[in-house]
């Protein structure tokens, strides 16, 4: 395990910069449009149209390092009532030169079982969805299902420098995520959003362009619901995004589609420019 600090209640949410439900708008109704970019992605246009539903995802755990790194597990239901297996999300917030955790996990394989006893201080209790998500995770990582252990200073290791440096240019940011599957990139000073369709393991990361000012702009990670016939796009809260900062998402054995959104606050003068990406997380060398 490494230095970090768990919450096991309701997370601050504003302290990790996640908009707490009473800051961000009513997304009930409201329609995004997507199109088909090919048999595995899909970028924003106007093919079909899907009804967005904010949700609250069920909290696993919450740690922050040493360095400012706070790191979600959540438990997403892709049925839309709460039913079947869930799949695990992690997600990054990632300070100005903080390192990427998460990064460093995906590249070693580790299940999110691993991610969370290699971020837990001794004597947490491992939630038992973690446990039960371990062996498909591992299946679909296409490795043993052995839970690996890793000591402090494989974490230490891991958590090498890497996330907020590619927030300083697009070409840094593409260059980031090249070892992703079929993956896509975007960069804009307006609303834009990328899709990732079928599901399996999937990565999504937004970089908030380093300027060197104090600017927001909005990331928001999304999936689709079993309900109704697939049409529904579930969306967690909005998370503020300061300059320079970069938030990552990863799902492991997911089944449908995965979306990453980045939007401008409302009423907001500045022109922000941010960086998106979405794509596969390939199988441990």
């Amino acid at each position: 395990m490494t230095n970090t600090k768990i919450s096991k209640s309701t997370p601050s949410f504003a302290r990790a910069g996640i908009a707490p439900r009473a800051l961000v708008a009513s997304l009930a109704g409201a329609m995004l449009a997507l199109t088909g970019c090919g048999p595995e992605m899909e970028t924003g246009g106007l093919q079909a149209e899907r009804e967005i539903v904010e949700y609250s995802p069920e909290l696993l755990g919450e740690f922050e390092t040493a360095e400012g790194v706070r790191l979600t597990f959540t438990a997403e239901y892709e049925s839309g009532d709460g039913s079947g297996d869930p799949v695990v999300a992690i997600t990054e917030l990632a300070p100005i030169n903080a390192p990427s955790y998460l990064e460093r996990f995906r590249e070693r394989g580790a299940t999110s079982l691993e991610a969370f006893l290699a971020l837990a201080p001794e004597g947490t209790e491992v939630p038992a969805v973690l446990r039960v998500a371990h062996e498909r995770e591992a299946s679909r990582l296409e490795r043993s299902t052995e839970v690996r252990e890793l000591s402090p200073s494989e974490v230490s290791m891991l958590a090498t420098p890497y996330a907020s440096s590619t927030c300083d240019s697009y070409s840094a940011f593409t260059s980031s995520v090249s070892s992703w599957l079929s993956s896509l990139t975007g960069s804009s000073i307006d609303n834009h959003w990328l899709s990732y369709q079928k599901g399996g393991n999937v990565a999504a990361s937004m970089c908030n362009f380093k300027s060197n000012r104090v600017d927001y702009k909005y990331a928001q990670f999304c999936f689709s619901s079993t309900l109704g016939g697939g049409g529904l796009l579930t969306c967690e809260s909005k998370i503020i995004v300061p300059d320079g900062y970069r938030v990552s998402k990863s799902w492991l054995n997911a089944t449908t589609d995965r979306l990453v959104r980045a939007e401008k606050l409302e009423n907001y003068t500045l022109s922000v420019t941010s960086f998106i990406a979405i794509g596969g997380i390939p199988p441990v060398p």
